[in-house]
């Protein structure tokens, strides 16, 4: 390791002494073959590294030579194998690997000002990143943030996979690492939209029953007398507050009614244009669940459909028993 920052200080000697780009890159080219080819006790893994920092080097010949070393012995610092270069010496990746084996990343983009501006990172987390800057501040530091960020999670998307290994999720389909909202499939055609807190990932969530008036006003007594246990999974609390209403993953296929009935029931799918099935029939043995511009279509289509102001007033699609709903106002 004594060598390789004796070869940092004989890089940063080269510019300050103002010696052309070429011998700059060559010069760092070579050092980081030094290192790949030292530190690396696998054959093909010093190949891969010397060949991706290779790329690094050799692609920034138009960029500012006094920042190509100091961001390179920076980048060293944070380990190579932590880093993915682009074909940009401004843009590149931060990894940061979780307890879960599960690979984030960091996207940073350096401006021309940089290091008195700070470098601009954008990160797929359920949480705001909020990078701390200062004059004194190099990348190691926004490394250790980010990977702060990164271990914050860690909880509350095991709880999160916890959920979707064991009971059907109607939104998101899989798994999302940046998703803090979730809809669950129950039985009586209700569904359940969790909204999370990852930085208070065992709290009560905020919830919503959606489905029949009857059971909703059940099933959100029943959850409102519930003493949370905050030492307890999300999924053990939901299970604990709602019963057996949760339809579990070993029952999706026996019980795939049930999620079917939560589709639109004129356009027959989940999602139209990032919008869920947000109206519903009020007649209990129907109970089936419509799109808000799928049924305003259909009501529409209704020769004795009639409207008062903002209100459509038809008949459902299924038992055509009177349905009423709001449209919106085309201003």
């Amino acid at each position: 390791m004594e060598d390789h920052r004796i070869g940092m200080l004989e890089l940063q000697q080269i510019v300050e002494r103002g010696t052309c780009c070429d011998d700059i890159f060559k010069a760092i080219a070579s050092f980081v073959e030094d290192v790949s080819s030292s530190s690396l006790s696998s054959s093909s893994q010093a190949d891969t590294t010397a060949s991706s920092h290779q790329t690094f080097i050799s692609s920034y010949s138009s960029s500012s030579a006094s920042l190509v070393v100091p961001v390179s012995i920076e980048l060293d610092k944070i380990g190579w194998k932590n880093v993915k270069l682009s074909t940009s010496f401004s843009h590149f990746q931060l990894l940061c690997q979780d307890a879960n084996g599960t690979i984030h990343t960091c996207t940073v983009k350096l401006l021309p000002s940089y290091p008195s501006s700070p470098p601009q990172c954008s990160v797929s987390l359920p949480v705001p990143f909020e990078m701390k800057w200062s004059n004194e501040s190099k990348l190691h530091g926004v490394y250790i943030q980010f990977c702060a960020a990164v271990s914050s999670c860690e909880l509350f998307w095991r709880d999160v996979q916890e959920i979707y290994e064991r009971v059907r999720v109607l939104d998101p389909a899989s798994f999302d690492s940046r998703s803090t909202q979730l809809r669950l499939a129950m039985h009586d055609s209700v569904s359940l939209h969790l909204s999370l807190n990852p930085s208070l990932a065992r709290q009560r969530p905020h919830i919503q029953f959606m489905g029949p008036d009857q059971q909703v006003d059940a099933l959100m007594d029943t959850f409102t007398r519930y003493e949370w246990d905050s030492t307890k999974s999300l999924l053990n609390n939901l299970m604990a507050a709602c019963g057996s209403s949760l339809i579990v993953t070993s029952e999706s296929l026996i019980q795939q009614s049930d999620g079917d009935n939560l589709l639109c029931g004129v356009c027959y799918s989940y999602k139209l244009e990032g919008h869920i099935p947000s109206e519903m029939c009020k007649n209990r043995p129907c109970s089936r669940c419509f799109h808000l511009s799928c049924l305003v279509e259909w009501l529409r289509c209704l020769p004795d459909s009639k409207q008062s102001f903002s209100t459509l007033f038809g008949s459902c699609p299924y038992c055509e028993s009177p349905m009423s709903v709001q449209i919106m106002s085309s201003k």
